[in-house]
């Protein structure tokens, strides 16, 4: 992406380059920078430009805007010199480019894991946030849920409560998924292994996301996806564009109330052929909406994607 020094990529059609932000210079094609989440409010700090005619400051952003209400105005856009936004959805930003969790390869979402039998008919879900206005929704599915179905929950700060929910630590409940002593992972590692052991060792899993924004999509879905777990799961109203496969999940929303999806759930957790219609999938083509989702991870790749459009490939003098 610049002409001197730091670290190749060789992306599906060009190649370019990523350099810490201490190398910014008037030759950088774009400075791009993860957005800063504070409760409600966002961030973002861009270096002034050294050349505003070839400079662009793109800013990635993978959490709803019903959330963060910032990312919903021009004006915030322009205040914080936003040129171009990565998401999931075009928010405020005059230019945005579709960014997501998905990873790569698409091959890791054919993986199946374990068999029925060697999987375990407990189910969990994990949260970290279930306080606050833009989680009411969420807690108040997983409170309907946990009254018909017992779920071993799992967080960092535990503060909420729900019926017929064990708070597990990962070391008692699922000891075969506590990370060793000693790992180089850090924190944010650590949490991701542990969840996707737990989903790779169980048969169902539970997924209700903090909002039903359009396209909206966390990395939980994408994690039970590659584990081969069957995820119950609360979304998007047009989760079904994305699926891999009609059959990949089983959707609050094509159930009359939550407690009759749960219920179905609970059939497919304890019987084997209809877990394995759930499952079977992964052998199968994936759906256009999926394919298209997988042109969209976040990478390098996908800012440097975006540039390779440019008809004006090298800076202005």
């Amino acid at each position: 992406m610049v002409p001197d020094g730091g670290q190749s990529f060789d992306c599906p059609s060009v190649r370019c380059r990523g350099l810490p932000a201490a190398n910014y210079s008037n030759n950088t094609r774009a400075h791009i920078q993860m957005v800063s989440y504070l409760k409600t409010t966002v961030r973002a700090k861009f270096p002034k430009k050294l050349n505003p005619d070839w400079n662009v400051n793109f800013l990635i952003s993978l959490e709803p805007y019903s959330r963060f209400h910032g990312l919903e105005s021009p004006k915030w856009h322009k205040e914080n010199a936003v040129d171009v936004l990565g998401t999931h959805h075009k928010q405020g930003a005059k230019v945005s480019v579709p960014i997501s969790y998905v990873e790569l390869p698409g091959d890791w979402y054919r993986r199946t894991g374990p068999s029925f039998a060697e999987r375990s008919n407990r189910t969990a879900f994990f949260t970290t946030n279930c306080r606050g206005s833009h989680s009411v929704s969420r807690s108040h599915a997983l409170n309907r849920m946990s009254n018909v179905m017992a779920l071993d929950w799992f967080s960092v700060w535990g503060k909420c409560k729900f019926p017929n929910t064990t708070k597990v630590e990962m070391g008692k409940g699922w000891p075969q998924c506590l990370a060793s002593a000693g790992t180089s992972m850090s924190k944010e590692e650590i949490r991701y292994w542990e969840k996707e052991c737990v989903m790779r060792n169980s048969r169902l899993t539970v997924i209700v996301e903090n909002s039903n924004e359009y396209s909206y999509m966390s990395e939980k879905i994408l994690q039970a996806w590659s584990q081969g777990v069957v995820p119950l799961y609360r979304g998007p109203h047009n989760i079904r564009d994305i699926l891999p496969h009609p059959d990949a999940a089983i959707l609050t929303i094509d159930y009359p109330t939550i407690e009759d999806a749960v219920r179905y759930a609970i059939r497919v957790r304890e019987d084997e052929q209809l877990w394995l219609h759930h499952t079977r999938w992964k052998k199968l083509p994936f759906s256009n909406g999926f394919k298209q989702l997988l042109r969209t991870p976040w990478s390098i790749c996908s800012v440097c994607e975006y540039f390779a459009q440019d008809a004006s490939p090298t800076p202005p003098p």
